[in-house]
């Protein structure tokens, strides 16, 4: 890949805030809330992500990912939850300045929304 293609979202990325949609209720969680915090590191073509919640662990995964217009996709190869395994995530994204904001739809429906600030200065 030449430096001129490079993903926007390269590098390394600290989670500032979001929300996702509850599986169980269907009500959406805050993502301060319940103390969740997370890191993610995005290379050329892989991304890795470790989150914790409070001072505790709660989730890793590791895969590839492709961003094509505004739309990032990952793949997780690798989880710490086994049912999260090679499962496909489709996000539309923007990226201003150092915020990156991913959001997720399932059935027209928000399920996720994240704001990253970025670590680094490779832009």
């Amino acid at each position: 890949m030449s430096q001129y293609n490079k993903p926007p979202m390269l590098g390394s990325w600290q989670l500032v805030t979001g929300e996702c949609r509850n599986d169980n209720n269907g009500e959406q969680v805050q993502y301060q809330d319940v103390q969740l915090r997370s890191l993610k590191v995005l290379s050329e073509t892989h991304f890795s992500f470790i989150t914790h919640q409070g001072d505790a662990f709660y989730f890793a995964a590791a895969g590839s990912y492709c961003c094509e217009g505004d739309q990032y996709t990952e793949q997780l190869d690798f989880a710490s939850h086994p049912s999260m395994m090679h499962r496909e995530f489709v996000f539309q994204f923007r990226i201003e300045g150092d915020l990156w904001h991913n959001t997720r739809w399932e059935n027209g429906v928000q399920v996720e929304h994240e704001i990253w600030r970025r670590l680094d200065s490779k832009k």
